[in-house]
């Protein structure tokens, strides 16, 4: 090899043959959020990052990859913590973010105390009951800490023996910070000091020594008697004028003899107070009452306390629960105030003397009343007179016809004998020997025929008065029917019966549908609400419609939160009785999700929980149904007027079955159109044709919905009974019934057709009122074929469902209730 060969090959053994790759570098940022004030973070390269607001900033210098990094917290911002995540520090091999979460501080502050010259032992103690116990001279602090502006006090629970030690002035008062109280201690010459601590005042405390000073406490703190005591003397603590409403007691330290100074500790507890019941005069049972619901009951004369005591300063009332039979028990003035000690109330009883008076109706000449004291009474019009000698109560009474009217025979009631309890009033009803029944037929367009129970018809094509040819025997049933309506009007009432003692005028008023008149509320008021659900509105009311007798209604109203989207009305099947949310097992749910959605829901209640003694609501009698329906017909305006009143808003109804048929009612009789916007229309409406329901020779009919293709329009003997009341609740067999059983009333099955919501003058058109019809697949009653018959009459916007699964009433499964409930929130708009 040559030197040139070899100075080649040595050359390209030196030259190294070398691969480079990218060294790789990442960043760290900081992303923080809940701030407030100014955070500074630092990375381990001494970089830092300001943050004023919630953002995401990157440190300046990236790390290289596989190196170690820390974030930490330079500095926190005013009254906040900012607390770093879990990768605030660690091996970098990928870009990060730190979150910085920051919230803020809850300011809590520490009392300490700092005592200088102690000798013995020294306790001190804050108003939180926490002790410190000092031997030597340091600095100790509370466990306890206190939310900052709250108001503390510290006080010394026991002096060192020979030594009296002093809080600084900042032993008390409203702390914002950390502090320290300063306790000074000093030997004790051979004169010693009683100061007294006082816990739970709210009036005006004084305490006494024996050497006759005193202290006057209005607030809770420490107080010194301004002379001392020689050591070894005896001493005492007396309280001596408790405050208003309190007992202050004083601690077992309150006597003694003295060989140091000395706190006595008076705690006070506000006084509680009995009230009694002292009776006199007493022949019976008197049960009094207190605001608290607790009874006495007396039989005897004596003195009795309730149960339950009163806090010193409350109010007051004791009653009268339960008069004595036949007296009557006058509290003293003291029944009611404010109590500020023990104290009796006096119940004096009396024995009542009672009056008889004699109410006279139907009276044309002179009649003489006279009871057995031989007083008399002349009557020569209708009115009220009162015997002049009054009875004492419990003794024997009897009233009787002294001299008969001319033509006439008075009857009296049947309370005209008997023992006197009370002040009565015996009726007397004065009639003709045969007493007869006319009819006053108003606002009729076309022609209708009455017949009474006798066979005799009247035939009105005008307005006008006609009476039956047959009278009647005074004290006998009359019944009198509509059997045939105008063609375009119904004539109301339908039915009118009741027991005749005097000549008996029936008003007729006949209208269409748009001309119908709706009856009154009145006496309005707010009573205690029932149901499930809560925060309700519930109010009691009469309604009064021509032809019918008075009910009462109740209606519970809940309101959403906001501005309500509209109201909803619910009544319940068959007569109405109960609320709606309470019948149906997912009532409830039907309500509840209505008003969740930003509706009012109003439920309307004829009865029951409220009132057990109306059972047959708003279908009660006689009159007919079409009378009866009024009732729902002028609560639905009332709720309109009074609860919805607002008409830029929707106003909606839904009824199930019976209810179903009242709202079929106030729509296609009374007009109610005119201020619904929807109608919810379930299992129903029954009413729809009374005569398929009660006469039963309809037979079956396609359905579109239902536990068949065809279902049966027969009320049968099950539902019948739920309309007999219309007509006459009192009736052992209704006039729905008789027909189920093949008994048609006078006018035949025309006669419930003239009183269904169908009847003539019927209004079907409703450009205001969406009407969705609803019926369940398992339902089986004669309530769908009529509802569709209803249904298929009406011009206007309408809709049908049907539920899948579904029963008769609608709202007892879930998906009927959810049924319902979407469907008012869906469609209850303004038309």
């Amino acid at each position: 090899m040559n030197l040139r060969n070899l100075l080649v090959t040595v050359l390209g053994s030196l030259f190294l043959t070398i691969t480079c790759s990218a060294v790789t570098s990442f960043t760290i940022s900081v992303a923080v959020t809940g701030l407030t004030g100014t955070l500074v973070v630092q990375d381990s390269k001494g970089e830092i990052l300001t943050f004023t607001t919630n953002n995401t900033q990157t440190f300046v210098t990236a790390y290289t990859s596989g190196s170690s990094y820390v974030v930490r917290v330079k500095t926190q911002p005013a009254g906040q913590t900012c607390t770093l995540s879990s990768n605030s520090s660690g091996t970098i091999t990928s870009n990060i973010t730190v979150t910085a979460t920051c919230t803020t501080n809850t300011v809590n502050d520490t009392i300490s105390v700092a005592v200088t010259g102690l000798t013995g032992t020294l306790v001190v103690n804050d108003d939180k009951g926490d002790a410190l116990t000092f031997t030597t001279n340091g600095t100790q602090t509370f466990a306890t800490s206190y939310a900052s502006g709250s108001t503390y006090s510290v006080s010394v629970q026991t002096q060192p023996a020979g030594q009296t030690c002093t809080l600084g002035s900042n032993a008390s008062g409203t702390i914002t910070s950390n502090i320290t109280i300063n306790a000074t201690c000093t030997t004790n010459s051979s004169n010693f000091t009683i100061s007294v601590v006082v816990f739970g005042l709210t009036g005006t405390l004084v305490v006494q020594d024996n050497q006759a000073d005193t202290l006057t406490f209005t607030s809770n703190n420490t107080q010194t008697f301004a002379k001392t005591y020689t050591s070894g003397s005896s001493y005492t603590v007396r309280v001596k004028t408790q405050p208003a409403g309190q007992t202050c007691l004083l601690s077992s330290n309150a006597t003694g003899t003295i060989t140091s100074n000395v706190t006595v500790t008076a705690t006070c507890t506000t006084n509680n107070f009995t009230i009694s019941v002292a009776v006199t005069g007493l022949t019976g049972t008197l049960v009094m009452q207190d605001d608290k619901a607790d009874n006495l009951t007396f039989t005897t004369n004596n003195t009795q306390a309730f149960a339950t005591s009163y806090a010193s300063g409350s109010s007051y009332t004791v009653s009268v629960k339960t008069q004595p039979s036949s007296q009557t028990c006058i509290l003293s003035g003291n029944a009611s105030g404010t109590i500020t000690s023990n104290l009796t109330v006096t119940a004096t009883c009396t024995t009542n003397n009672y009056t008889i008076s004699v109410a006279v109706t139907g009276l044309t000449g002179t009649l003489v009343m006279q009871d057995d004291k031989a007083d008399n009474l002349t009557f020569t019009t209708n009115n009220t007179q009162t015997f002049a000698t009054s009875y004492a109560s419990g003794s024997n009474y009897t009233v009787s016809v002294k001299t008969q009217p001319s033509g006439q025979t008075c009857t009296l009631s049947s309370n005209a004998s008997g023992t006197i309890g009370a002040n009565t009033t015996v009726t007397g009803t004065c009639a003709a020997s045969n007493p007869t029944v006319s009819v006053t037929v108003t606002g009729l367009s076309g022609t209708v025929v009455l017949q009474d129970d006798k066979g005799d018809t009247l035939s009105f094509s005008n307005d006008g008065t006609q009476t039956f040819a047959t009278s009647y025997a005074s004290g006998t049933a009359y019944t009198v029917y509509v059997t045939t309506q105008p063609l375009t009007q119904s004539c109301i009432p339908t039915y009118s019966t009741g027991t005749i003692s005097s000549n008996v005028t029936i008003s007729a008023s006949c209208a269409t549908a748009l001309t119908r008149q709706l009856g009154t509320v009145s006496n309005v008021s707010t009573i205690s609400c029932q149901g499930a659900i809560h925060n309700g509105v519930c109010q009691q009311m009469t309604v009064s419609c021509p032809a019918v007798p008075d009910v009462f209604v109740y209606v519970k109203t809940n309101s959403p939160t906001g501005t309500p989207l509209g109201t909803v009305t619910y009544n319940t099947g068959t007569d109405g009785n109960g609320l709606y949310e309470s019948i149906f097992t997912f009532g409830s749910t039907a309500v509840q999700n209505v008003l969740n959605a930003g509706f009012t829901t109003v439920q309307i209640d004829w009865g029951t929980p409220f009132n057990t003694q109306q059972p047959k609501g708003w279908v009660l009698g006689p009159g007919g149904v079409i009378a009866t329906a009024c009732r729902y017909a002028t609560v639905t305006q009332w709720i309109y007027d009074h609860i919805q009143a607002n008409t830029s808003v929707p106003y909606c109804a839904t009824g199930n079955s019976g209810g179903a048929g009242a709202l079929a009612y106030a729509l296609s009789q009374y007009n109610s159109s005119n201020i619904l916007s929807m109608a919810e229309v379930t299992s129903g409406p029954p009413t729809g044709r009374l005569d398929w329901g009660c006469g039963c020779v309809e037979g079956k009919l396609p359905v579109q919905c239902g536990s068949s293709t065809t279902l049966g329009t027969c009320f049968g003997k099950a539902d019948a009974p739920v309309w007999d009341p219309a007509y006459d609740p009192k009736a052992t067999t209704g006039v729905c019934t008789n027909a189920v059983n093949g008994i048609l009333p006078p006018g035949g099955l025309n006669f419930f057709l003239n009183d269904s919501a169908e009847a003539p003058g019927a209004n079907f058109n409703y450009p205001h009122t969406f009407v969705n019809v609803v019926f369940g697949s398992a339902d089986n009653s004669a309530a769908i074929p009529i509802g569709q018959d209803w249904l298929n009459n009406i011009t206007s916007s309408k809709a049908q469902a049907c539920v899948s699964g579904g029963i008769h009433s609608m709202a007892n499964t879930l998906a009927g209730a959810q049924q319902i409930a979407n469907d008012l929130i869906n469609f209850c708009k303004l038309q």
